[in-house]
């Protein structure tokens, strides 16, 4: 191989190392921060980890966990237990999911196991934000639920299908770190 040849590889491989270095800070992926802070909330019975540089939002029912821009959103809802099984949540989050997002396309649908271990549904879906509007900005969302004991919980995570594969590291990371304590209000 020449001395052309030799250079042209190398600034190949340089430019290569330049790019991973930019998408990679201290061996984490760009967008995924390591700073968590800890949320607990005995009336929901809800404790989970979240990034630190995202905003916390109650309400009557959950939290919203939101990235600094608002454009990525992790929801997690506590309700009573109306005697569903797993099978019945299931049934349930669908048939709402459809009257919520009418052109809703489904994904995916499976059990899975969420948290400290338990065993949970879930669904990924795409829509439309304009139901008139099947051209227009598109969104993907992913519901897991499970239940424990008297409370039925589901955690939503959602943003636009571009979005989507970017930050679905960290909502994984929030659904993992899901945990179920006692309620104050039972």
């Amino acid at each position: 191989m020449n001395q052309t040849g030799i250079i042209l590889i190398l600034g190949f491989v340089l430019v290569g190392c330049i790019y991973l270095m930019s998408t990679y800070d201290n061996g984490q992926a760009v967008g995924i921060t390591t700073d968590v802070s800890t949320y607990k909330n005995t009336t929901f019975g809800i404790n989970l980890e979240y990034p630190s540089d995202w905003k916390k939002v109650e309400d009557d029912s959950g939290s919203w966990f939101r990235n600094t821009n608002e454009s990525v959103n992790v929801r997690v809802e506590s309700m009573a237990n109306q005697n569903w099984s797993l099978d019945q949540l299931a049934l349930r989050q669908l048939n709402l999911t459809k009257q919520q997002f009418p052109g809703q396309v489904l994904a995916e649908s499976n059990s899975i196991t969420i948290g400290h271990n338990y065993p949970a549904g879930k669904i990924v879906f795409t829509f439309p934000e304009e139901p008139a509007d099947l051209n227009g900005t598109k969104y993907k969302e992913m519901q897991v639920w499970t239940i424990n004991n008297s409370r039925a919980y589901v955690i939503s995570y959602f943003t636009t299908i571009d979005e989507y594969d970017n930050y679905l590291p960290i909502a994984q990371k929030i659904i993992d770190s899901f945990g179920v304590i006692s309620t104050s209000n039972k």
